[in-house]
């Protein structure tokens, strides 16, 4: 058996993410006004695809920062490293957000009921210093700047995973 090259494995993640955001977007509630997050929150808690609609699209943005990632790393194969590395943040970076939007999304809909509104602030605390070392990570490798950026973030995040164990173990 052949394994296919990072270009075909990239066009095929290129066209996948973007059929999955669209199908995710498609069956994502839009009636409400995302102006009011009550009301668009509330259209999201009431809708019973929600936590598929959002996965979706967060599958769908991850295939495309593969689909970037590879594209990059043509971009550094012929000659346009620096391009490459802007590219490699931009994509890095791109799912970190994603990520954060999907978090908060999923958070905001519990977080009325069942959590206090610290444990959104935690995930949001650890988040974005998260999508910050990525960047750094893509500039300066595993340098001393991408770990002291990664290490206090990744442990904020290690803490909310273990509180959001706490609080779901309370719930039973």
């Amino acid at each position: 058996m052949r394994i296919a090259s990072a270009s075909r494995v990239g066009a095929i993640c290129s066209i996948l993410g973007v059929g999955l955001l669209v199908i995710g977007t498609y069956h994502h509630p839009m009636e409400a006004d995302p102006n009011v997050p009550a009301a668009a929150f509330a259209e999201y808690a009431a809708d019973t695809l929600w936590v598929a609609s959002h996965l979706t699209q967060l599958v769908g943005v991850t295939s495309m920062v593969v689909a970037l990632l590879l594209f990059a790393d043509n971009l550094k194969s012929s000659g346009g490293t620096k391009f490459a590395k802007i590219a490699a943040a931009g994509a890095i970076t791109s799912l970190a957000l994603a990520a954060a939007l999907q978090a908060v999304d999923g958070i905001a809909l519990l977080a009325e009921r069942a959590y206090p509104k610290w444990f959104g602030w935690l995930a949001i605390i650890g988040g974005l210093p998260t999508g910050g070392a990525g960047v750094a990570i893509a500039y300066t490798g595993f340098s001393g700047l991408s770990m002291a950026i990664n290490m206090p973030a990744n442990i904020l995040l290690l803490i909310w995973m273990l509180v959001l164990g706490v609080f779901m173990w309370r719930q039973r």
